[in-house]
């Protein structure tokens, strides 16, 4: 984000995208192309010994016919919204309020950087809160990250935002995985996993443009973080309710 506003002022968004999209190709392409193995033909799964294996999980399938699988596949889906939408929507709300565009997109900056720490710090967190309280709790922090956008100019910093929304953003993912082959075993992790992250990615893609429709409805930015906020908040009680059955706990 800070390399964007900085290009954006000197050569125009055009360009900006252009050498944006170079550096992109420049580092992805040739690790997809060289480094990538070919994909094997896939055959089940067998114990050293050649006998079926015996890891245990159910089928995407059976997941589906569960409520913590709808549970927990609309909730990623809301904060991965939330996440895309305040992405987004912050440049333009702080410089309302007095930030510079520069300064607005270095906060985005130094929260995702803030996901390095949260991620370090989710596994002793998870070992001592469990999976099911884990979850929730990564829902409920990026909920008093929202929270406090609208206090931001009461607060005089930004920094409880960039710390909370971005610690807790960088755990969001790991919470998936862990909670997804903790609930449902990881004989099937790779396919209820992927049909959890459809939803969750496609959030992302329509984040912006909800939460531009959002604001139209609702008429100020306070009231769409509130309403994100509140819509996280309702998503960290349903995990704690309808994943009353997680294991390991």
């Amino acid at each position: 984000m800070p390399i964007e506003a900085w290009l954006l002022p000197r050569v125009g968004w055009r360009t900006a995208l252009t050498i944006l999209a170079v550096v992109l190709a420049v580092i992805t392409i040739p690790i997809h192309a060289f480094v990538l193995r070919r994909s094997q033909t896939a055959q089940p799964a067998r114990e050293a010994d050649g006998t079926p294996s015996r890891v245990p999980g159910v089928t995407l399938a059976e997941a589906a016919r569960t409520l913590v699988f709808w549970v927990l596949a609309a909730a990623f889906f809301v904060s991965n919204f939330s996440t895309a939408a305040v992405s987004v929507h912050l440049i333009p709300y702080l410089v309302d309020r007095g930030y510079s565009a520069t300064l607005a997109a270095s906060i985005i900056g130094w929260m995702g950087a803030m996901q390095v720490p949260g991620r370090m710090l989710f596994v002793p967190i998870s070992v001592r809160l469990g999976a099911r309280a884990m979850v929730a709790s990564v829902f409920f922090g990026q909920a008093v990250g929202l929270g406090s956008l609208p206090f931001i100019l009461l607060i005089g910093t930004a920094l409880p935002f960039i710390v909370v929304m971005g610690a807790s953003n960088g755990m969001s993912t790991l919470s998936r995985a862990t909670s997804l082959a903790q609930i449902f075993g990881a004989r099937h992790y790779g396919a209820i996993s992927g049909a959890v992250a459809l939803g969750a990615n496609g959030a992302r893609a329509i984040g912006p443009v909800g939460a531009s429709l959002l604001l139209l409805g609702l008429g100020a930015y306070p009231s769409v973080f509130w309403a994100l906020a509140a819509s996280l908040v309702c998503a960290s009680l349903a995990v704690l309710i309808a994943g009353a059955g997680v294991k390991g706990e």
